[in-house]
């Protein structure tokens, strides 16, 4: 797994998330297929915030890109072979409540974008220079994912 943040702990030593970038590069041209998400459930069974959370894409590469809200805030990356699952692992634990796999395929932004292949991927950035989110440019539209409050959320703002 390659993971990638605002601050990253490459295979050469710390560099930023742009000078990591070309692992995106892998990804270029290939289509999206899918999109899953966690969703925080409650020990009541009701969801908390389902546009809040962890996004995992499927690529037809065989490749899947993870992103999610790093303890610092800043966005986390990692891509991963299809069938590596090795990035589930920090969601497995019931804590009143507990993380649940769900398809988000069909959900703003994603929809637009399935079967489309991947073009361009731009970093976003605060303020301060770190990294806070993605963009990512399709064939016909661009997805924007940033993070609010520590998770990507995808709900209108």
């Amino acid at each position: 797994m390659r993971t990638v943040s605002a601050d990253i702990v490459h295979r050469r030593g710390p560099v930023m998330f742009w000078q990591a970038a070309p692992m995106f590069d892998e990804l270029i041209g290939s289509r999206l297929q899918s999109v899953d998400r966690f969703a925080w459930q409650s020990t009541d069974g009701s969801f908390r915030t389902p546009s809040a959370g962890s996004v995992h894409m499927r690529f037809e590469s065989d490749l899947d890109l993870h992103l999610d809200g790093a303890s610092d805030w800043t966005l986390s990356c990692s891509i991963t072979d299809a069938d590596d699952q090795g990035w589930m692992s920090q969601y497995l634990y019931d804590d009143a409540g507990r993380w649940v796999l769900r398809d988000a395929t069909g959900e703003v932004p994603f929809v637009g974008c399935v079967g489309e292949p991947l073009m361009r991927a731009t970093p976003v950035r605060d303020e301060v220079n770190q990294t806070v989110g993605v963009s990512l440019m399709f064939e016909t539209q661009e997805m924007t994912l940033v993070l609010w409050a520590g998770e990507i959320d995808t709900s209108a703002r």
